[in-house]
């Protein structure tokens, strides 16, 4: 396993625990009666830019810092046909 392999491996361990993380305070928050909604979103959209930097590292790229850039270049690397109809900005 190359070293852009382990990378990805590891953004996808944190991304399976992130995500984990999120269902258990959704399930604790469920039980409590507690509204939790932003801290369980906050998690799931954590979770998904880990999957992503996964992606973007197996490819044996750069991940860039800022999540509209990271995304940009996932959708590019991947060549995703998706409607462009936004467009994606950096901070």
């Amino acid at each position: 396993m190359n070293l852009a392999e382990k990378q990805a491996e590891k953004y996808i361990e944190e991304a399976e625990l992130t995500l984990y993380s999120a269902m258990t305070v959704f399930e604790k928050a469920k039980e409590e009666d507690k509204e939790l909604w932003a801290n369980i979103v906050k998690m799931c959209y954590d979770a998904i830019e880990q999957a992503i930097s996964a992606a973007i590292a197996k490819k044996n790229e750069i991940i860039p810092k800022e999540h509209p850039l990271k995304i940009k270049k996932f959708i590019n690397l991947y060549e995703l046909n998706l409607d462009t109809s936004f467009e994606i900005k950096s901070q």
